[in-house]
């Protein structure tokens, strides 16, 4: 084609050049608008929990349509948008569910639950072998292999015992330093722990005192250290929010109950009436009170207005580390509503009761 002086034909396919690139730029806008659209409605999936006060069968038939759900919009995701990563933070979502198409006897739960499974392991070589797959997803689909261990009585790993348990938490532990997983999931094993077995717990803590791990360092010496306080007075001195000064040496001879809560802790609040009735009732007797608050500092003033609210008349450690609070940390407490009862003398009584069963042993203690 000649050029004419004009320019107009040169013109003219700059022009078209420009068309067909905004069109391209449309599509490719308008396919991640889709992918930000998928990626949020299997987000929302695996948000939702089972109806409230649910039956066994009704919440087996819940998992199992979700189980469906996760599948096949998993699987749309991960063919539909080859360059986009969250393909393997979707797969890794997925093989972190298999206990979906279980049974709790660790076998697929049918013929179609098993040649799903067997796909997901696939899936996992993938994500295994990919370069694009990150560090959260590997770490997520290490840490369902450890639940599982830790969860289903027919798994291999649990049935070898608690040393085999806590090897893998420690090798996840090992692998991802600095991962959320294996923290949580070594919370867990000791609340479990506890419950079943709690000799084997003193030694599962020296063992994990000094992991690469620095959550799990600071639980284990959080939970030697109550260990501890069976033995030796415990101490705790600080100001309170309103003030007061607060010094367990000075509270000996008296029966102290260490509540640890926050304002966000709704079965904390839901415990407070009787907690505080308990506190009104045997306070002439000798019974004090101290609430150490898990709340982060941008939560001060709800938590102010929450002690006003309840009527709370013991003075509350607060220092806005939220779940690292001072002594949540020295004490190694994973989860609240928490109550440490000392006796007369200061030495942990009990750590692990709530409602009936701590009304009983503080009158106990008050009267011995």
């Amino acid at each position: 084609m000649n050029v004419e002086p004009s320019g107009r034909p040169w013109r003219a396919a700059v022009g078209m050049f420009a068309i067909l690139a905004m069109m391209a730029g449309v599509a490719a806008a308008g396919a991640g608008n889709r992918a930000d659209d998928d990626f949020r409605r299997i987000n929302a999936l695996l948000s939702e929990a089972p109806p409230i006060d649910a039956g066994g069968e009704a919440v087996e038939r819940w998992t199992r349509v979700q189980a469906q759900k996760l599948r096949q919009w998993g699987l749309k995701f991960f063919c539909d948008y080859p360059d986009d990563l969250r393909r393997w933070d979707v797969i890794a979502a997925m093989v972190a569910r298999r206990g979906w198409w279980m049974t709790s006897a660790y076998e697929p739960v049918d013929a179609q639950a098993r040649a799903w499974l067997e796909e997901l392991k696939r899936l996992q070589a993938q994500l295994s072998a990919s370069a694009q797959a990150g560090k959260r997803s590997r770490e997520q689909v290490a840490a369902a292999a450890v639940r599982e261990a830790l969860s289903y009585r027919n798994h291999p790993v649990y049935q070898q015992g608690t040393e085999a348990q806590q090897a893998m938490i420690n090798s996840l532990a090992e692998r991802f330093p600095d991962g959320e997983q294996a923290p949580a999931l070594q919370r867990s094993f000791l609340q479990q722990l506890s419950q079943d077995r709690p000799e084997k717990v003193p030694a599962i803590l020296e063992q994990i005192r000094n992991s690469p791990h620095p959550q799990i360092r600071a639980l284990a010496r959080g939970q030697l250290r109550l260990i501890e306080a069976r033995h030796t007075p415990v101490q705790m001195r600080f100001t309170a929010l309103d003030g007061r000064e607060v010094d367990l040496r000075q509270l000996r001879g008296k029966v102290v109950v260490i509540d640890f809560w926050a304002s966000w802790c709704q079965p904390c609040i839901k415990e407070m009436p009787e907690l505080k009735r308990l506190y009104e009732e045997h306070h002439r007797e000798g019974l004090e009170v101290i609430g150490i608050s898990l709340d982060k500092a941008g939560d001060r003033s709800k938590l102010l207005r929450l002690i006003d609210n309840l009527g709370l008349p013991w003075p509350q450690h607060f220092d806005g580390r939220g779940r690292d609070n001072r002594y949540a940390v020295q004490f190694g407490v994973t989860g609240i509503p928490k109550a440490l009862v000392l006796d007369r003398s200061g030495i942990l009584v009990s750590d692990n009761l709530r409602g009936n069963l701590l009304a009983q042993q503080i009158k106990q203690l008050l009267h011995e």
